[in-house]
Parts: C-alpha cells; structure tokens; sequence
C-alpha cells in the first residue's frame, strides 16, 4: 500500500493594483526627462526662431550701417546741421565769431546726444567762445553762466565720466534716477541761486531781465544731470534750448540779422537734443541688456 504525500507550496500574489503601476511609470517618466535631452519638434524650433528674430532685427540692423558707434542716421544728421549753418552764415555774413561758435556748438551737441566723453573737451572751448558773444550782446546771465557754472561743470564732468565710460565705444554708462533727496538738495540750490541771479542781473543792467534769468536757470538742470549721467540730460536740454532759441530771437527780431545764423544754430541743437533722448534711452536699453547677459 503507498502512501501518497502532498506539499503545499505558498506563492506570493504578483498582482498590483493599477494605480500602483501608473505612479510607478510616471515616476520613471519623470526621471528619464530631467536626465536625458529631449528633441524639440519642428514647431519649437518654428517659434523659438521668431522670438530671436522679433528680439534683435533693430540691433543687427544698426550694426550693419555702424562706424565706431555712429551710423548712417548720425551721418545725415551731422551733415544738414553744419550746411544749414553754413548756407546762413553766407546770406547773413555773419561774423566770424558767430560762425565759430555755431560749429563748436554744433559737434557739442552732437556728441553728447550720443553720449560721448569728447563733448566736454570741445565744450569747454565752445563755452569761452559763447560767453564772449553773448558778453557783447550785454547777455550778462549766460556770460556768468558759462564762465563759473558751465566750464567748471564740464571739467568735473571729464574726471567723473572717465571713471565711468564704456572703454570700448568711450560712451557713459549710464546710471539709474537720483535717489530723493539728491533731487531735493538739488532743487533747493535751483531756487536760491535763481533768486540770487535775478537781483546780480538787474544790478548788471542785463538785457532780457527776465528772459536771461529764465534761460540762466533752465541749463542748470540738464547740466547736472548729464555730468551724473541720467538719460533725463536730454528732456531737461530740450527745454532749455526753447528758450534760449527765445532768448536769441528776440535780438534778430530787433533787426541783427547776423545772428540768424546763432538762431539756426539753436534750431539745430534742438534737432540734436531731441534726437539725444531717443539716443540715452537705446543706450541705456542696450547697457541694462548687457549686464543681464
């Protein structure tokens, strides 16, 4: 008789429930792509080009027409500011002196409305010129003006921009706002030297009273700014030159038609000074850009 015998084996469920199986794949997922590189689609690509295209078409086309910082605009600018002045100094027979302190004036400005250091070089000497005209016109407030404000003011401004210029286009770097109380101190200094310049005007006898007093303390702002290198120079310049293009109409009007050449001069600054606030806005555009890359 055989005896039968009979082992039970115990064997573990392999069965898990789905819920399981789907975290488990989603977690494998999830590792493959943070450690491997996806291939973008056709359609990325696509979209990735025209956000590079839509983000530098202006900067890939100055730099085509571009000759150490200066382009084709630039040029064609230039060009018409010194033939206007030119054409009228001939009709007008303006005085040499006129004539050199237009063109002086003009690459001035030209120069700090693209934010180059050479402006104050050629300013200073711009600036004697001017005073000496608008001494003999008994412009007294821009004589005083330019002698103890402007030239003084340009030379501190070579010393604060040569520390702080790009080296490669001898450009400004240009900085943020002034803080607040830079601002305050600044416009309490404003009003007390305009108070002050009104009454040393009148005892001086200076033609204009009002006018001279006006356009003295208009070019204190812009010229502040522009040696602290705030893009606001150039918005602060196109109201000064308003009147100071008042202040010089006032002496054609009255019959010196030598000085229209000075008055188209003026025009031409302020042709310069309005295009100079779209210039610091792109410069500072373009340095913030940089110094985010």
């Amino acid at each position: 008789m055989s005896i039968i015998t009979y082992k039970f084996v115990t064997i573990k469920s392999t069965h898990r429930p789905s819920y399981v199986i789907q975290n488990e794949r989603k977690r494998r997922e999830e590792s493959f792509n943070s450690n491997h590189y996806t291939l973008p689609c056709k359609t990325d690509i696509v979209l990735s080009r025209m956000e590079n295209s839509s983000q530098q078409p202006s900067n890939e086309k100055r730099k085509q027409w571009q000759w150490r910082g200066y382009t084709l605009l630039d040029a064609v600018l230039l060009f018409l500011g010194i033939s206007a002045v030119i054409a009228t100094s001939i009709i007008f027979n303006a005085p040499w002196l006129v004539i050199v302190n237009s063109f002086l004036g003009i690459f001035t400005v030209f120069l700090q409305a693209k934010g180059k250091i050479a402006t104050f070089f050629i300013g200073i000497v711009w600036f004697a010129f001017y005073a000496v005209m608008a001494y003999q016109q008994s412009y007294y407030g821009e004589t005083i003006l330019y002698i103890t404000i402007m030239i003084p003011f340009n030379i501190y401004g070579i010393v604060h921009w040569l520390k702080s210029r790009n080296e490669k286009d001898n450009i400004a770097i240009i900085r943020g706002n002034l803080n607040r109380k830079e601002w305050l101190v600044f416009t309490a200094l404003l009003l007390t030297i305009s108070i002050g310049v009104f009454f040393l005007l009148r005892a001086l006898n200076t033609a204009e009273l009002w006018l001279s007093t006006i356009a003295f303390c208009s070019l204190l702002p812009p010229v502040y700014l522009l040696v602290r290198r705030s893009k606001w120079n150039q918005v602060m310049f196109v109201i000064s030159d308003l009147i100071v293009f008042a202040l010089w109409l006032v002496l054609v009007l009255r019959g010196n038609l030598e000085f229209i050449a000075h008055l188209c001069f003026q025009a031409v600054q302020l042709t310069y000074d309005i295009y100079g606030v779209f210039e610091w806005w792109r410069m500072e555009k373009e340095q913030k850009a940089l110094s985010a890359d």
